[in-house]
């Protein structure tokens, strides 16, 4: 057996007391001479271990990995060549704290594999821009936000030019036009984003008792007839513009539309009329028939103002009238009497509104005018009839006329003045050949009463 000789530091020898090794501090089965054996051999009792050992456990901190391994000698090799402790790879992972939940799929760090979806968002060919179509998506009006569920939920997106993104369907979005929204908002629809509306606004133009109103397109109105719904006012109105909520009416000019222009009595469109209907108040004479035409009746019966004129039955109203002369005074009713081809026509004429009247007469004649001092008198007058039934006589109001007209036929335009008249009338038009001689014991004298204006 070998002996052991432990010399001091001053030459001579030492005891056991003097060295510091302990039985734990010395591989079990080997002796030594230490504090503990009062100098004599002792054994050893610190373990061996095997070059692989399992771990006591594993701790993260301080930015380190703590191993945890059984005491003991480490003196054999593992199967790398040096000693090792074996961890588990899933204490390693759980004191690491890997979570497969936060980490992507298709990576196991540790053999902890990743569930996070990795989702290509431009599909799995990755070439389609529809390929992160959600179809889940609304508006948050509390949070004033759109949003978008995103197709594959919690996952990782991706994209290979490195600008992923979720999509929707932009026909979602509605199909408004410029067109279709008012100038001053914006919208947003498949069409683009935030588009500005063109719709214009039509103005109020003011108020009328606290209703608002606006002003007709063109401040274009009209009268007119609207098929089987009848008569109605038309005013022209702005297409393509909004009108605003608030407006009640619409206004267009029409300046003739006043009391004074609407007969008494009448309501057009709210207004009552102040204007004196004096056709309504037409005094037809005795016997008077009418066809419909203002100013073309006639009346049955005589009416003499000192024979002045006379209109017997044969007076009857017609634009041609013709006498023919039976001698040289042309007395178509006998000798002696003035040869007359009248017109009187009702029903009356209310006078107030015009200010002249003109009557254009024409004539002809084959016969000869006799002398000076004679030829064709024409005569034309508004009158009053007063009188009985058939002893009538006229009253004249305004009249005019032509005198001693030599020639054979011609043409005479009567003004009557009407100024300040404010009656009714009756026209009467008179014809009046003097002295004309025929030819051959039988001429023939025509009158016709070719136009009556009345001019306000």
């Amino acid at each position: 057996m070998a002996e052991c000789i432990i010399m001091g530091s001053g030459g001579g020898g030492v005891s056991s007391d003097e060295v510091t090794a302990r039985a734990a501090d010395v591989v079990a089965g080997k002796s030594y001479l230490g504090a503990d054996t009062d100098d004599d051999v002792g054994v050893g009792t610190l373990v061996e271990r095997e070059g692989e050992q399992t771990t006591t456990g594993v701790t993260i901190s301080d930015g380190l990995a703590h191993v945890g391994m059984p005491p003991g000698a480490y003196r054999k090799n593992g199967r790398y060549g040096t000693p090792e402790v074996k961890a588990p790879v899933d204490v390693v992972a759980r004191a690491a704290g890997l979570d497969g939940a936060k980490m992507l799929q298709g990576y196991s760090p540790l053999g902890v594999p990743g569930q996070i979806p990795v989702f290509n968002t431009m599909g799995p060919s990755g070439t389609d821009p529809r390929g992160s179509l959600t179809t889940e998506y609304g508006i948050d009006f509390n949070a004033h936000t759109l949003w978008m569920h995103a197709p594959a939920h919690n996952a990782y997106y991706m994209r290979q030019d490195g600008h992923p993104h979720i999509c929707m369907d932009s026909e979602a979005l509605g199909d408004a036009t410029a067109q279709q929204a008012l100038q001053g908002c914006t919208f947003t629809s498949r069409n683009g984003l935030k588009i500005p509306g063109a719709i214009y606004r039509w103005p109020l133009s003011g108020d009328i008792g606290g209703q608002k109103v606006m002003d007709a397109y063109e401040s274009t109105a009209f009268i007119g007839d609207y098929g089987a719904r009848g008569v109605g006012v038309f005013m022209r109105m702005p297409g393509g513009c909004q009108l605003d909520p608030s407006c009640m009416w619409a206004w267009a000019p029409m300046p003739g539309a006043i009391a004074s222009n609407i007969r008494a009595g009448a309501n057009i469109g709210g207004r009552v009329g102040t204007m004196v209907d004096y056709a309504a108040s037409c005094i037809p004479f005795d016997g008077a028939h009418f066809d419909g035409v203002h100013l073309s009746g006639w009346a049955d019966g005589d009416c003499d103002t000192s024979r002045r004129f006379r209109i017997g039955p044969t007076g009857r109203y017609q634009s041609n009238r013709t006498a023919y002369v039976r001698n040289a005074n042309f007395t178509p009713y006998g000798a002696g009497e003035p040869a007359l081809l009248v017109w009187l026509l009702t029903p009356s004429v209310a006078l107030q509104p015009f200010r002249r009247a003109l009557v254009t007469v024409s004539y002809s004649t084959d016969t000869t005018i006799m002398g000076n001092g004679n030829g064709v008198n024409l005569w034309a007058g508004f009158s009053r009839v007063n009188g009985v039934q058939r002893s009538r006589t006229l009253d004249p109001i305004r009249e005019a006329s032509a005198t001693y007209l030599r020639t054979q036929s011609g043409r005479a335009v009567l003004e009557i003045p009407l100024d300040g008249v404010a009656e009714q009338g009756f026209l009467v038009v008179a014809v009046h050949g003097s002295n004309f001689r025929s030819k051959g014991g039988g001429g023939v004298f025509d009158a016709h009463l070719e136009r009556i204006e009345l001019i306000a």
